[in-house]
């Protein structure tokens, strides 16, 4: 496993956009090498790999699990952006 050195990506996506944006970075490439990076890397343990089977296992149901309430939350968030309220 690789570790960013900065864990908030979403946030340092917006940064690397508004970079070049404004001039700072000179292009996506450029902006990406400048502000991006890797902290650490964990090396999985082969005693945990029953665990980690399990701990995978739970993640790929928790998509199906939480789908209907993260669009509900996606449509929500988009009217409240756009200024309007939206009931569904």
């Amino acid at each position: 496993v690789l570790v960013p050195r900065v864990l908030e990506t979403a946030v340092l996506g917006s940064a690397i956009l508004g970079a070049v944006g404004i001039g700072v970075a000179s292009d996506l490439t450029a902006a990406i090498r400048a502000m991006t990076g890797i902290e650490r890397e964990i090396e999985p343990r082969p005693e945990f790999a029953a665990t980690y089977e399990r701990l995978f296992e739970a993640y790929v149901a928790l998509y199906p699990a939480v789908s209907a309430v993260t669009r509900q939350l996606a449509v929500a968030g988009q009217a409240a952006v756009a200024g309007r309220d939206v009931v569904s």
